[in-house]
């Protein structure tokens, strides 16, 4: 993204630049030309820029510790089709809670193309493997909607068929019924969370390089216990 990376920066002045789910190149690139920078999400591996997130891995691990002491032992992980550091930590995580526990389980990676059919399409195709999943983990709010309309087709529902986790929120969640089981990052801690940071680094003040905030767990109604 050299070329286009030079033009933004050629036409816009700014003392300090938010990285918002920017992958690998994008980040490599203004640390090799030491632009000023915060990235609102992971930093990859090799990347010093400072950065702040919700702590995925550890959302992930949580919800797997749930979904394996309600004896579920495949587990569906939806995901979009990018490469982004903080995406890579929710897999890490929920194998680690889900292929670590007790009785050892399996997590399918279920990829989703931002197409709605293409999620549609991989969730049919998980959903006839071996061993398919009881439950699914959403790593973004549209991935709720997917399930829950997906689902509507065939007359089934959350979470007599399936139980359904959800690692984001949003505020039309409060609508849903039964309740989704989520995580929750209250958005004006996290927005003063980056505005202090984006304050130390103008004053030149030491920015610590990886902040992570853990957000709330919030139990809903969407994960049946099997017997």
């Amino acid at each position: 993204p050299a070329r286009q990376l030079d033009k933004v920066l050629h036409d816009n002045r700014y003392d300090v630049w938010i990285l918002y789910q920017c992958p690998l190149q994008v980040q490599q690139w203004f640390q090799k030309h030491n632009i000023p920078a915060i990235i609102r999400g992971y930093s990859n591996v090799g990347i010093e820029i400072p950065s702040l997130d919700e702590d995925w891995h550890a959302s992930a691990f949580h919800a797997g510790g749930v979904l394996s002491r309600n004896n579920h032992r495949s587990v569906g992980l939806l995901m979009p089709d990018t490469k982004l550091a903080g995406l890579a930590a929710t897999e890490i995580g929920l194998r680690e809670a889900i292929e670590q526990s007790n009785t050892k389980g399996t997590v399918h990676k279920i990829i989703d193309s931002v197409d709605p059919s293409s999620t549609q399409r991989s969730l049919e195709r998980a959903l006839k493997v071996k061993n398919p999943p009881t439950a699914l983990v959403g790593t973004r709010s549209r991935h709720t909607l997917s399930v829950i309309a997906w689902l509507a087709q065939y007359q089934l529902s959350i979470p007599r068929e399936i139980s359904y986790i959800s690692l984001s929120y949003e505020h039309w969640y409060s609508h849903l019924t039964p309740s989704i089981t989520h995580y929750y990052s209250d958005p004006t801690n996290f927005a003063r969370s980056l505005v202090r940071n984006i304050t130390s680094y103008c004053e030149n003040k030491k920015v610590q390089p990886l902040k992570l905030l853990m957000p709330n767990y919030v139990c809903g109604e969407s994960v049946r216990k099997l017997t």
